[in-house]
């Protein structure tokens, strides 16, 4: 099964930085998280066991702000999900062990990293868990809204 050409990497850009994350727990909600002007981030992300990708778009001038799309990927499938610049990201692990494997366009700077509460009402994500059920770090729990938030992007970065 082909997952990328090098004519994909050239046009996005992703070439910069590769990782994998994995939760042994189901219901583990990894919030909405973004990186901020200068050094946004476009990702592609495959998941080699089951969890649900939330995308949402914070470009100002886009026909689709601040509307979003889930979708549920798995080993099975094959597929991969990319997240233009722009476009918050955010996970809910459906299995026990799920691993997501990203690559991006530019270098993760953690002081340039954003995120969006879990259960924004704005937003309003079914995360495909009860939220009494969800698990979330102390800093997952902590975050600001999405009308709240003063750091939404003018215009969307070229990928």
């Amino acid at each position: 099964m082909e997952h990328t050409t090098s004519k994909f990497f050239r046009h996005t850009g992703i070439t910069a930085q590769g990782n994998q994350s994995s939760s042994l727990r189901k219901d583990r909600i990894r919030v909405s998280h973004f990186q901020l002007q200068p050094v946004v981030q476009a990702k592609l992300v495959h998941v080699p066991r089951g969890g649900t990708f939330v995308t949402a778009d914070l470009c100002l001038e886009s026909p689709s702000y601040g509307e979003w799309v889930s979708e549920q990927f798995s080993s099975e499938s094959g597929e991969q999900i990319f997240f233009p610049s722009g476009f918050v990201r955010g996970f809910c692990t459906l299995r026990p062990s799920t691993e997501a494997a990203y690559r991006v366009a530019i270098y993760y700077a953690t002081n340039f990293e954003s995120r969006l509460i879990w259960n924004d009402p704005s937003l309003n994500i079914p995360w495909r868990v009860e939220p009494h059920e969800a698990i979330l770090t102390n800093q997952d729990c902590n975050q600001g809204t999405f009308k709240m938030s003063p750091l939404r992007y003018a215009a969307r970065p070229n990928v």
